[in-house]
């Protein structure tokens, strides 16, 4: 990351109390380059999280997956957990994660294989155990905005239950 780069994130962020972050790509949109989508899910928050330190912000919230872990074998849910623990690593006074499955909304982009599941994996969810239960993007919308408002020390990872008792 150049400092130019950097100097962005931190004009961005100046004066900021709060930072909500909810980035993301696919790998289709990224050609299937693990090089560029790690530059954009995991940079994009690294230099959003070490702005907010650089800044004091007092809370940063974003949104990461379902079954994140950094020793996860699968790319993305290793991913997922790389950029938990790198916000983690950065002793924010207040940093929560939300962790959702499916996002069920609509979406620019027409993406076959989502809108299918998006039909299906609803119908079935009785069966999922709740952290991998789909749920709405407004509903982790609004839990981030609400859990925003009331800003607790530390870092916290919130999952399906929690999120839909925020929203």
């Amino acid at each position: 990351t150049s400092v130019k780069n950097f100097n962005s994130y931190l004009n961005v962020i100046d004066g900021c109390d709060i930072v909500l972050a909810a980035i993301g790509t696919t790998q289709s949109k990224v050609g299937f380059n693990k090089k560029k989508y790690r530059e954009i899910d995991f940079d994009i928050i690294s230099n959003a999280v070490k702005a907010c330190k650089e800044k004091n912000v007092k809370h940063f919230s974003f949104v990461s997956s379902a079954g994140a872990d950094i020793n996860h074998k699968s790319f993305y849910l290793k991913l997922k957990g790389e950029i938990e623990k790198e916000v983690e690593s950065q002793q924010l006074k207040s940093s929560t994660v939300y962790r959702p499955s499916l996002l069920l909304g609509r979406r620019k982009e027409n993406r076959f294989g989502e809108k299918i599941a998006q039909i299906i994996i609803p119908i079935l969810s009785f069966l999922m155990p709740d952290n991998y239960k789909p749920i709405k993007a407004c509903d982790v919308a609004k839990a981030m905005v609400t859990e925003s408002k009331e800003i607790k020390p530390g870092f916290k990872i919130y999952h399906y239950r929690d999120i839909l008792k925020l929203s």
